[in-house]
């Protein structure tokens, strides 16, 4: 998958030595590692229960987890629930979209400012619908991170192999940083960064012969192996489910096939940052590198949380306010299955020393039949008249609790609680929770994917634009020399010796990237496009003939999960125009037969006017066209939702369906189905 891979090692050429600065920041490393340590210990327990939350385990200090509780014990996978549909939640706002990410110039009289804009939103849409979709796993990923920790955290580097800028995702235990950073820019203030990776012995081989890395041996490997992580690595094991520890895939493997555990160290030593790698905290794979050597485009780690808290980096996780919820949920649940249990299968006495078959008896079922010598004082059951609705009926109502506490929008808790579960009164649900949702995923766009965005566009400004091949075969296929080639001699370029990778590196851009904010249903989105341009045709006279009805076309058509809109549009030319354009030739040819070259002058003129006259008609035409499509859709969206409305209303009253009727018939509608006379 490309730009997913296991790690961003940086390929650095190295000299095979060290020296007194590397000594000096390696421990520095050393001991920013303890510090994040300590400091990450303080969460450790918070992290371990949102994995067990997510994966739908009990915590290990919950009753269900003592060795001799024999009762139910059931899991009610609320919190996954929640987390599985706030992650779809977003990537629905994202891939509603044809496009993902688009770039404007900073001055848009800036004609070379134009043209990379243009470039550069065709080179990064390109980079993420790239044919293994890393981007859709990107954002699937971090999402989920975002919703389980309140944190997303990315890498973001040019890969010098495929030639691509890519974006990965790194669990929060994985990037360690300075406690005392700033919460509103915790990567640009850390005096360090330290970010814990894997990488196969094979491959570290490869680094020490293909990059001069610093030699090391298989003894300096020991303790660093992933299947010799210490017990206390419960946060490492956390993640995975049904307890599965990836240390025990390793163990047994031959050495060379293993994996290892990589720091990539950044250190800021007197307002400079240097990198360099080591392995684990017991030895140097590379002398020091400053940061722009191996990372122009600055530091390369992006981080920022759902729901930021007042001067805390790592704020509480929207699973942490809900675990008394879902603790709640679990017991009731568990009770009311116990006491279920209780009556269904009631506990039996049996008399000591009465000869009875016990073993048999436990293995009773429909018409068995087993021998007693004296029944009725040999066997007695304890019948408990226990009553589990009452407990039932609480479930629904802690499940609401969950909901509004974690801001989620579930697809049970309306039917659950026995409310209006009609299209309206979901609808009346997403706009109350919707709110909550638009936060997240507002906080998520703009503090951390925008982010993201630019640091790719950063790598392709500084190294995709090296790429000759690339860059012609963008220019090829988006035309921009051919569209702008008269624009650029104005502005004193010369189109034949342009130099595309200093003048496009120069540029300023802003970036936007194509989100579906605000509601987040897509029923409740398509009602608030219409009312837009709606209010706008209102407030704005005479603005029908400034909108692109195409564009409005292509956003409702996307609205309403049509991606390949185009196929409903003819792209052939209108027959009119070359008509007119016939009839102009035919004139002119007629006329110079005829006339003198002044009259002829005169004549062409004034057709020529008579078909630029023609020619606006036309346009008119196909703009009315347009305008009465859009129009045609609107009315059938608007239809379809009054038809909903009336089924509603007919649900919840169907007698006003016969005075309904009645006034369709006297208004002169015939049925188009008219009724069988056989009744």
């Amino acid at each position: 998958m490309a730009g997913l891979k296991d790690t961003l090692v940086k390929s650095v050429k190295n000299e095979n030595k060290t020296d007194s600065k590397s000594e000096r920041l390696f421990d520095k490393s050393k001991k920013a590692w303890n510090i994040s340590e300590n400091y990450l210990d303080n969460f450790k327990d918070k992290i371990i229960r949102r994995y067990a939350m997510y994966n739908s385990q009990h915590y290990e200090t919950e009753k269900y987890c003592e060795e001799n509780y024999n009762r139910n014990k059931h899991y009610v996978p609320k919190s996954h629930e929640f987390v599985k549909n706030s992650v779809s939640q977003v990537v629905q706002a994202y891939f509603l979209n044809p496009d993902f990410v688009y770039l404007t110039p900073e001055v848009s009289e800036d004609i070379v400012s134009v043209m990379s804009a243009e470039y550069f939103s065709y080179v990064l849409n390109k980079r993420l619908k790239s044919k293994q979709n890393w981007w859709l796993t990107f954002i699937e990923m971090t999402a989920q991170s975002g919703f389980i920790h309140n944190m997303c955290i990315a890498k973001v580097d040019w890969n010098i192999d495929d030639k691509i800028s890519i974006a990965v995702p790194i669990v929060l235990e994985r990037l360690r940083i300075d406690p005392y950073a700033d919460p509103l820019d915790p990567i640009g203030t850390s005096s360090f960064i330290i970010h814990k990776t894997e990488m196969y012995v094979d491959d570290l081989k490869a680094k020490q012969e293909e990059d001069g890395w610093l030699e090391f041996s298989i003894e300096d490997l020991q303790e660093n192996f992933v299947s010799s992580m210490s017990e206390d690595e419960e946060i490492e094991t956390a993640r995975y489910r049904d307890g599965y520890d990836p240390k025990q895939g390793q163990q047994g493997v031959d050495a060379e096939l293993q994996k290892v555990f990589v720091h990539e160290n950044i250190i800021r030593e007197n307002n400079k940052y240097y990198v360099f790698y080591t392995l684990g905290t017991t030895k140097m794979l590379t002398k020091v590198f400053n940061l722009k050597d191996i990372y122009p485009q600055g530091l390369p780690f992006v981080m920022a949380p759902l729901y930021p808290e007042e001067m805390k980096i790592y704020s509480a996780a929207p699973l942490d306010h809900a675990y008394p919820s879902q603790k709640l949920i679990n017991d009731y649940t568990n009770t009311v299955m116990d006491a279920v249990e209780q009556v269904t299968w009631p506990v039996t006495i049996v008399k000591a020393n009465s000869g009875f078959d016990i073993k048999k008896f436990q293995k009773v079922g429909p018409n068995s039949v087993v021998e007693a010598r004296n029944p009725q004082s040999d066997v007695y059951q304890l019948n408990k008249q226990v009553a589990p609705q009452s407990l039932k009926n609480e479930i629904p109502y802690l499940m609401n609790n969950f909901d509004s506490t974690v801001g989620g929008l579930p697809n049970s808790t309306v039917a659950m609680e026995g409310g209006d579960s009609t299209a309206t009164g979901q609808n009346m649900r997403y706009r109350s929770q919707s709110q909550v949702i638009n936060m997240y995923l507002m906080n998520y766009n703009e503090k951390f994917i925008e982010p993201v965005l630019e640091l790719m566009l950063k790598c392709e400004k500084i190294f995709g634009l090296k790429d000759d091949k690339f860059v012609g075969k963008v220019f090829k296929n988006t035309g921009l020399l051919q569209r702008y080639n008269d624009k650029l001699v104005e502005n004193g370029f010369d189109p034949e010796n342009f130099e595309i990778n200093k003048e496009f590196a120069d540029a300023d851009l802003n970036l936007s990237v194509n989100v579906g904010m605000g509601a987040t249903s897509p029923q409740l989105r398509i009602e608030q496009f219409l009312a837009s341009v709606n209010a706008i045709r209102n407030l704005v006279p005479n603005v029908q003939n400034q909108l692109d009805t195409q564009e409005i076309i292509k956003e409702l058509m996307t609205l309403n999960g049509y991606k390949d809109y185009n196929r409903f549009f003819t792209t052939t030319e209108d027959p009119r125009i070359g008509e007119l354009q016939a009839q102009i030739q035919q004139l002119q040819q007629q006329l110079m037969q005829k006339k003198t070259p002044e009259e002829v002058q005169a004549d062409v003129m004034a057709k020529q006017a008579t078909a630029q006259e023609k020619m606006k008609k036309v346009e008119l035409l196909d703009a009315q066209i347009n305008k009465t499509n859009a129009d045609t859709i609107a009315t059938k969206v608007t239809t379809q939702q009054n038809a909903l409305t009336s089924a509603e209303k007919l649900a919840v009253m169907p007698e006003i369906a016969v005075g309904g009727d009645k006034i369709m018939e006297n208004a002169g509608a015939v049925d188009p189905t008219p009724q069988d006379p056989m009744f």
